[in-house]
């Protein structure tokens, strides 16, 4: 037999799990109100967010270098390759410091929990001393953005990420 104290810490921590992978239903009760509003503003903040990155594209002329999207999960920013670095490369390039300058300046002002900054390369297979895979080429430039954000941009480095995916993930072949 359990105590009842017991079994609300089991309850808890069965609504925990559930909730976690999705399958419990998330707004009851006076729950669903703040859950809303907090929603409605994190869309707000959001839609505030992709007009000022917009503006800051337009004045670097990147406009045509970048792609938005509104996913269930939060934004995701899409920043071409040749915009970024060189082929075989992890150095950032110049327009691309001040893209992520300006990205996070706008970020600041946002409520968020994490950043996940993802570094792909194309499919061709490279194999050098700095770089014998992709997946080294891959991290390494999530890593130099990354750490770009956060001792260049002012991020705080504990909500960011850095994710390498190598050929295994191509935007483009």
């Amino acid at each position: 037999s359990m105590s009842s104290i017991e079994v609300v810490k089991f309850k808890a921590a069965i609504n925990s799990v559930q909730e976690g992978l999705g399958i419990w239903p998330r707004f009851s009760g006076i729950m669903q109100d703040l859950i809303l509003d907090k929603e409605a503003k994190t869309a707000k903040e959001s839609q505030e967010f992709v007009e000022e990155l917009n503006q800051a594209l337009e004045e670097l002329g990147m406009v045509e270098s970048v792609e938005i999207y509104n996913t269930p999960t939060g934004l995701k920013i899409i920043i071409a390759d040749p915009l970024l670095f060189d082929s075989g490369d992890a150095l950032l390039k110049s327009k691309f410091k001040k893209l992520l300058i300006s990205i996070g300046e706008l970020l600041k002002k946002m409520h968020y929990t994490n950043i996940r900054i993802e570094g792909h390369t194309d499919n061709m297979p490279i194999n050098t001393l700095k770089y014998p895979s992709n997946w080294e080429l891959s991290a390494a430039r999530a890593l130099a953005a990354t750490k770009f954000l956060a001792f260049e941009g002012g991020m705080p480095p504990e909500k960011l990420s850095a994710v390498g995916y190598g050929e295994y993930r191509p935007r483009d072949s």
